[in-house]
């Protein structure tokens, strides 16, 4: 099987997307922690719509999770800041 450079691209950030989804998995926040209870774990259901999706659109992921269109831009905004994410490619091979 031939890969090309976008397949293997692709492969490495579906990786990555794991490795940072088991990270944030083992580092769950208690149910009684009444801080910050929303954002870890909307980011977090981000980060699984990305790695399941990685041509998702913000519109695609506000539908997909309940959210406003607004939040889900905060949050992957947070997410790139954070370098936890970046979108790769232009026009319509655009992928996360």
């Amino acid at each position: 099987m031939q890969c090309t450079y976008h397949h293997l691209q692709y492969l490495r950030k579906l990786f990555m997307l794991n490795e940072i989804l088991g990270a944030l998995n083992s580092h769950q926040v208690s149910e009684d922690d009444n801080v910050g209870i929303n954002v870890g774990i909307n980011e977090r259901n981000i980060l699984t719509l990305i790695a399941n999706s990685p041509t998702a659109t913000v519109r695609d992921m506000a539908d997909a999770l309940g959210l406003s269109q607004r939040q889900c831009e905060r949050l992957v905004s947070e997410l790139k800041r954070k370098n936890i994410i970046r979108r790769v490619g232009l026009n319509k091979s655009v992928y996360w």
